[in-house]
C-alpha cells in the first residue's frame, strides 16, 4: 500500500519559532493546524487558570486533544499540521505508533537556534506578557533556563522528510521558500 497521507509536524524547543512557522504554513498552504498551546489556552479560558502546577496539569489533556486532532484528520485522509515541542518521550512514542498504525508520512520541520538566543526570547516573551497568563511564564525561568541554554533538540524518530530551520535571525528565515518546499513534498505544486 502506498502512503499518501501527510502530517506536517513543526517542532523544536520553546521560543524556536515553531508557532511562527506553523502559522505561516497554515495560511499559505491552507492546511488545518493545531498546537498544544491552542488547546491549553482554550482550557484556561474554560476552566480558569491559577498557578504553574495547574498549567502543568493541563498539559496532559492539551496533548490528548492535539493527538485527537491529528488522528481525526488522518483517519479521513486529510493532510494537517501540528505545532508541538515533543518534550516527552511518550509524546514522540505516541506519534511514531500512530504513524505505523495509520500509515502516513511525517514532514518534520525542526526549528532551532543557539541556547542564548532561545533563553533571551523566552525571557522577553515572559516579560512582555504576550502569551496567555495561564502559562505562568514569569515563574518558569529556573525551570527552563538550563534546557533552553543547551539549545539542542534532536529530530523526531518518525519516517519522512526532515526540514531543519535555523531561526537565529527571523529576517533570514525565508518563509516563502519553506512553504514552497513543503508544497512540493505534498505534491501541491
Amino acid at each position: 500500500m502506498m502512503i499518501t497521507q501527510y502530517a506536517i509536524v513543526v517542532t523544536g524547543m520553546p521560543c524556536s519559532g515553531k508557532t511562527s512557522v506553523a502559522r505561516y504554513l497554515h495560511k499559505s498552504l491552507a492546511v488545518p493546524m493545531a498546537s498544544k498551546d491552542m488547546f491549553k489556552e482554550l482550557l484556561f479560558d474554560t476552566l480558569g487558570w491559577r498557578d504553574r502546577a495547574w498549567s502543568i496539569r493541563l498539559d496532559v489533556p492539551s496533548v490528548a486533544l492535539l493527538f485527537n486532532f491529528l488522528n481525526t484528520h488522518l483517519e479521513i485522509g486529510q493532510c494537517c499540521m501540528i505545532d508541538h515541542w515533543f518534550d516527552s518521550l511518550s509524546d514522540e512514542g505516541h506519534l511514531v505508533a500512530m504513524q505505523k498504525e495509520l500509515r502516513f508520512t511525517v514532514i518534520q520541520i525542526l526549528c532551532h537556534a543557539p541556547g542564548p538566543i532561545l533563553f533571551s526570547r523566552f525571557t522577553a516573551r515572559a516579560i512582555s506578557g504576550s502569551r496567555h497568563p495561564g502559562h505562568c511564564d514569569e515563574f518558569t525561568y529556573d525551570e527552563h533556563k538550563n534546557l533552553l541554554m543547551s539549545g539542542g533538540v534532536e529530530p523526531l524518530s518518525t519516517e519522512g522528510p526532515l526540514i531543519k530551520i535555523d531561526t537565529s535571525d527571523f529576517d533570514q528565515v525565508y518563509f516563502e521558500d519553506i512553504a514552497a518546499h513543503v508544497a512540493r513534498l505534498l505534491h501541491l505544486s
